[in-house]
């Protein structure tokens, strides 16, 4: 029975931060260590996934994910070299589990078994590094082992009849003879290692496939455009003829080409403007693709809302093409976005002005010659 002393007044529940309508809609965020923890199997693998490809495709000439049972012991393998002689290649073996608790030291004896005896027959070559990975990290007693490789090694073999003979392969027992002991003698346990959760956090924060797996928005800040080349682009030559062809029509006199323009001061300094603006958009192109992950199609997305908030505006009568775009690009930085668009956050006036050209580039908006 509880004394009277012991019970305590139940507290109003206190918070040292401000509470956002975001956090009201969303809940307390789960930190990404957490969120690792949770995922499903398969959510897990797609997670290693993305972290396989954003991440150590980068580090490595050439990157693998062995499939099915017959993995013999490798999991992830990041190659340096890939390409050469076999016998020559030089790479890292990561080896994944999806565990609830920590790895022990029970649960990788086969794993290393099996690296022993398939470098043994030869079906392929001793690391450079082994990682085992799991979400809970290894336990204490593995961290120990791995940081007294003797003691390690000496371990493994006295597990070997355990864990091993019977499990590195269905279509075998594996005897540990004098042959084989001597070739495990002979690997240098210094190779086998682990990859902390939160190391493998921070590699995914790396990868453009972070946000959409542990949230926290974008993970890097969007650059500062550059400035519009001197000369005009191939990637320019469609919009900018069109907006040549504006300022003929609004003038009456032949402008074809910078030269032309540089009659007409105004004109020129608007022309110098619709370029920069050009360039904004297509750094939040480039963005995109060095942030997002492939087939998010979130700037086309955009793209495609912008053009349906301007094309009222675009099939008005006006006395000119020139006025045309200046209506719709004034329509343009006017209205609001969507901001379920990934990109919102980073979104500009300027953006918004400059897709107009990226659609005059695509045919969807012109200029002159517009059926009324």
């Amino acid at each position: 029975m509880v004394e009277a002393d012991e019970l305590l007044e139940i507290e109003e529940p206190k918070y040292d931060y401000q509470v956002t309508n975001f956090q009201l809609i969303t809940g307390t965020p789960i930190p990404p260590i957490e969120k690792l923890k949770s995922l499903s199997d398969k959510q897990f693998e797609e997670c290693v996934n993305e972290w396989a490809v954003g991440y150590l495709k980068n580090r490595y000439n050439k990157v693998f994910k062995s499939g099915g049972s017959g993995d013999m012991g490798r999991d992830v393998i990041g190659y340096y070299n890939y390409g050469e002689d076999k016998d020559k290649l030089i790479w890292d073996n990561y080896q994944c589990k999806h565990y609830k608790s920590p790895l022990n030291p029970s649960d990788i004896w086969v794993e290393i078994g099996k690296l022993c005896y398939y470098t043994y027959i030869k079906k392929y070559t001793i690391p450079n590094k082994y990682y085992f990975f799991c979400p809970y990290g290894v336990s204490t007693t593995l961290h120990d082992l791995l940081n007294n490789k003797e003691e390690f090694k000496e371990t493994f073999i006295q597990n070997w009849d355990k864990h091993c003979r019977n499990k590195i392969t269905k279509k075998r027992v594996i005897e540990l003879d004098e042959s084989l002991l001597n070739h495990i003698n002979n690997i240098n346990f210094d190779i086998f290692t682990y990859l902390d959760p939160n190391e493998f956090i921070e590699q995914h924060r790396k990868t453009p496939y972070f946000s959409f797996r542990f949230g926290g928005g974008l993970q890097k800040p969007r650059p500062i455009p550059k400035s519009p080349p001197d000369n005009i682009n191939d990637n320019e030559l469609v919009y900018t003829k069109k907006l040549f062809e504006a300022y003929q029509d609004s003038t009456g006199k032949e402008i074809k080409n910078e030269k032309d323009l540089s009659f007409f001061p105004k004109l020129n300094n608007h022309f110098q403007r619709q370029r920069i603006h050009f360039y904004e958009a297509e750094s939040l192109k480039r963005f995109e693709r060095d942030t997002l992950p492939p087939n998010i199609n979130a700037f086309d997305q955009l793209k495609e809302e912008l053009y349906f908030s301007v094309i009222d505006t675009h099939e008005n009568y006006y006395e000119n093409g020139f006025e045309r775009v200046k209506a719709v690009t004034e329509k343009a930085r006017m209205i609001t976005l969507t901001s379920n668009n990934p990109l919102s956050s980073v979104l500009t006036k300027n953006d918004q002005h400059g897709i107009c050209h990226h659609l005059s580039n695509e045919g969807k908006l012109d200029w002159v010659n517009v059926d009324d």
